[in-house]
């Protein structure tokens, strides 16, 4: 925390005072404009109005074509400039310095704002808060900016309703966190530890969740679609409802899980571990479970289609309620 607040702070000492700011540029415009003013009056106007087309004799005979072309170039260059350092060509450059102060305001304001937004976050983490909505808005404000919130420390707190698409939360602490109705979609969850965690309703289509301890929590109801849960821990974790659709949860631990009327349309299941999982009227149309370990998996009412794959999945004859139609395809009488 210390380290992360001494660097932003570092970026709020230069210019921090406004009016110092605007004398300062007031300063550099007027003594640019002063001096662009003396520099003209000794130009020849001859000079400044010729155009860059010109031919002039810059060449001597001893010269050799290539510096003699190096020559010409400079001159054009030389009468381009002082075109534009006439005084009527000075309002663009006025223009400019004014952007350039604007956009170091802006940064500036950046940077104290991510600054609060983390000593906010921080605080409420240190004094062990669970309902903050000063936190809420810190991490939608740190995320709206762009900020990566990687190893967010976070457990138990209450993030119901929480706006965070397509945040930054590798490795993130979120155990037993309430985020129901979060808005997560295409936010990289990648190891983050939500056991426990409540999402249910939760938006998640998209997002990376790969490796992340999922076990215990809710899920129902929640938006996974083409979600990524490659090696994920869903053991206990309940997802009635929930829609997986196009996920791949590709050799994630199932065990136990609740996947009543859950929706796996064309999900990668392939070694996935569903033992002791109930999936209810779930539907596998076009699911891929290659491999996947069925054995006490409760399947009754589960709708399959041509386009289900099965193939070396283990313990089929010890799942439970298999759908009669499939177990004469798969030859287990």
């Amino acid at each position: 925390m210390k380290k992360r607040i001494q660097l932003i702070g570092l970026l709020e000492k230069p210019l921090s005072n406004l009016w110092l700011r605007v004398v300062v540029a007031f300063i550099i415009a007027y003594s640019v404009l002063v001096g662009l003013s003396v520099l003209e009056q000794k130009i020849p106007e001859t000079l400044l109005e010729q155009k860059t087309t010109e031919k002039e004799n810059v060449c001597s005979p001893e010269d050799s074509d290539w510096l003699c072309l190096a020559k010409q170039l400079l001159l054009v260059c030389k009468v381009q400039l002082l075109l534009v350092c006439k005084v009527e060509n000075i309002e663009g450059f006025a223009l400019l310095l004014g952007a350039s102060l604007y956009m170091l305001e802006g940064l500036e304001r950046r940077q104290r704002i991510i600054y609060e937004a983390w000593q906010i976050v921080d605080n409420a983490a240190g004094a062990k808060v669970s309902t903050s909505h000063a936190r809420v808005k810190a991490l939608e404000v740190l995320n709206n900016y762009g900020v990566a919130m990687r190893r967010l420390n976070a457990p138990n707190a209450d993030l119901t309703d929480i706006e965070l698409a397509n945040a930054k939360l590798y490795d993130a602490k979120l155990t037993k966190a309430e985020l129901t109705g979060a808005e997560l979609t295409g936010a990289d969850l990648t190891k983050a530890n939500l056991a426990g965690a409540n999402l249910n309703t939760a938006k998640l289509a998209k997002a990376l969740l790969i490796r992340a301890n999922l076990s215990e929590t809710d899920l129902s109801i929640a938006d996974l679609r083409h979600a990524d849960l490659r090696l994920s821990n869903l053991s206990r974790a309940q997802l009635i409802g929930a829609n997986l659709t196009g996920a791949n949860l590709t050799s994630a631990n199932l065990t136990g899980s609740d996947f009543r009327y859950a929706k796996l349309n064309g999900a990668n299941l392939k070694h996935v571990n569903f033992s002791g999982a109930d999936l209810t009227d779930a539907k596998l149309n076009s699911a891929d479970l290659t491999g996947a370990d069925l054995t006490g998996t409760n399947l009754e009412g589960i709708l399959w289609d041509q386009k289900t794959k099965l193939e070396n999945a283990i313990g089929l004859d010890k799942a439970e309620n298999m759908p009669d139609a499939l177990r004469q395809k798969l030859g287990l009488g």
